[in-house]
C-alpha cells in the first residue's frame, strides 16, 4: 500500500467519522480502524530505516550503542505523539501536555552519550 493510499484512506475515514458523528460506536470504530491501518502501514516501513541504519552502522564503525539509542529515542517519539493525539482527542489537554513533557524529557536523558561523545570528538579536534 502506497503513502497516498493511506492517507486517502485516513482523510476518507475522517470524513466519514464526522458523518456517522450521531452513530459514536460506529465513527469510533472506523476512526480506531483507519488509525490501525496507517500504524501497520507505518511499522512496515520501519524495516527498511532499520536495514539502512544496520548498513550505515557497519561501514562507518559506530557502536552499537548509539544507534540502540537512535531506535529508543524514535520509539519514544513516535508511541509519545500517539499517546498525545488521543489525549487531544478526549479533550484532555492538561494530560496530553504533561506527556510530551515528558517524552522531551526521557529523549534528553537518552541522547545524552550521544552529546558526550560529540564533545569528546571536538575536544579532541580542538587538540
Amino acid at each position: 500500500m502506497s503513502v497516498l493510499k493511506v492517507i486517502l484512506l485516513g482523510a476518507a475515514a475522517s470524513f466519514l467519522a464526522v458523518v456517522l458523528s450521531d452513530r459514536k460506536d460506529i465513527s469510533r470504530l472506523l476512526t480506531v480502524s483507519a488509525a490501525l491501518t496507517a500504524l501497520s502501514f507505518a511499522s512496515s516501513k520501519l524495516g527498511t530505516f532499520f536495514y539502512f541504519t544496520e548498513r550505515l552502522r557497519d561501514q562507518t564503525g559506530i557502536e552499537t550503542r548509539y544507534t540502540d539509542i537512535v531506535y529508543k529515542v524514535i520509539g519514544i517519539c513516535l508511541i509519545g505523539e500517539i499517546v498525545s493525539s488521543i489525549c487531544a482527542d478526549h479533550h484532555n489537554q492538561t494530560l496530553k501536555t504533561s506527556l510530551e513533557i515528558a517524552c522531551k524529557c526521557a529523549v534528553i536523558v537518552l541522547a545524552l552519550p550521544i552529546f558526550t561523545a560529540v564533545l569528546d570528538s571536538i575536544g579532541e579536534l580542538l587538540k
